[in-house]
């Protein structure tokens, strides 16, 4: 009995060691992994960044304005939906933002946004919700009478659309259904909220288009800060 529960006891150290080792080196493979991809995205990124600084260096030195300054590219790294690798944002600051994501299939960065231009014709810019994969926009048409709202995700390593049809506010009565203003047609202080072409109340509007805890997609970084965080390892 003594040989039989020593045998017993043995064999159990020996699976338990067993077992110890086999979760040590799925933990390390899974370390070793996620090192591989971080510095995958990270070179992915920096050649953009590289990129975008070469460009930006030849534009400062075609600037020939004497009364507006020059406004460099800016950078920044942004976790837009819910992943473990962050997207990359390159803009001029009040003028265009461009977008990239990391895809994880093909091993490089693709493009998400390029170039989208703000700050003038009504457009207000592009924000964020973290890791929520929201992008809201707000754009404005007739002089505000009519405020184009859309909201955006990433699939398939795209932006596309939330929603299958237009959401938009309308301040004046929209009474021939065209969606722009006509003579006749005034501006009113009260708003009318539009999903496609069916009026909808404020409440189910706001359902649709959610701007809560957003934050801006612009540069907060300079080519020396982005390019030192990049190498990092």
């Amino acid at each position: 009995m003594k040989k039989f529960l020593k045998t017993a006891i043995t064999f159990g150290i020996a699976i338990s060691m067993a077992l110890g080792s086999a979760c040590y080196v799925n933990t390390a493979s899974v370390e070793a992994a996620a090192k591989t991809t971080s510095k995958s995205w990270k070179k992915a990124y920096l050649k953009i960044v590289q990129d975008c600084n070469k460009k930006s260096k030849q534009e400062r030195a075609n600037h020939s304005s004497k009364f507006i300054s020059y406004t460099p590219y800016s950078y920044d790294l942004i976790y837009f939906n819910n992943d473990n690798i962050p997207e990359l944002v390159v803009g001029k600051n009040g003028n265009w933002v461009s977008m990239y994501t990391y895809n994880t299939k093909t091993k490089k960065a693709c493009a998400l946004m390029e170039q989208w231009g703000y700050g003038v014709m009504g457009n207000t810019g592009y924000s964020y919700a973290p890791k929520k994969n929201y992008l809201y926009n707000l754009n404005n048409d007739y002089a505000g009478a009519v405020r184009n709202v859309y909201c955006m995700k990433i699939k398939n390593y795209k932006l596309v659309s939330r929603h299958p049809k237009p959401l938009k506010i309308l301040h004046f009565k929209d009474t021939n259904k065209n969606g722009y203003p006509d003579n006749g047609e005034k501006f009113t202080e009260k708003p009318f909220y539009y999903y496609g072409n069916k009026k909808i109340t404020k409440k189910k509007f706001m359902s649709l288009a959610n701007p809560k805890n957003l934050e801006p997609i612009n540069g907060k970084m300079n080519y020396t800060k982005i390019r030192k965080k990049l190498l990092q390892k």
